[in-house]
């Protein structure tokens, strides 16, 4: 808008130093991410669970998938998740700034389990 005193500055990726990420079962997965951007070290862990079982998964490094990998670590690494016939399924993430554990005690202490109306 011409004279308005708020201008939108494209922001450019954040560089990502170090990054992980493991699947831990069929219903859960972990990671991490070091990163700069607002912070010069932002370390952030995240914890996801599903309300119903992945039928397969795949973990790409460099942008190449690996098969059979459950954890791998980088700076270029990528999850997906596939669902059999997955209707509706329900995610639970937790992060935190401190641990993987801590990013699972999270949504656990929360909300333990996947019915959303309770809460």
């Amino acid at each position: 808008m011409a004279g308005s005193k708020y201008h939108h500055r494209p922001t450019a990726p954040r560089p990502k130093l170090n990054s992980w990420i493991e699947i831990i079962n069929d219903h859960e997965i972990r990671g991490y991410r070091e990163s700069r951007s607002w912070a010069n070290d932002q370390h952030v862990y995240f914890y996801a669970k599903f309300s119903k079982p992945f039928k397969s998964y795949g973990i790409a490094v460099n942008d190449v998938v690996q098969e059979g990998v459950k954890k791998a670590e980088g700076k270029n690494i990528k999850l997906y998740i596939r669902f059999d016939n997955p209707g509706e399924v329900i995610s639970k993430v937790g992060i935190s700034a401190v641990s993987a554990e801590g990013a699972l005690k999270n949504p656990d202490t929360e909300m333990p389990d996947f019915d959303f109306k309770k809460y």
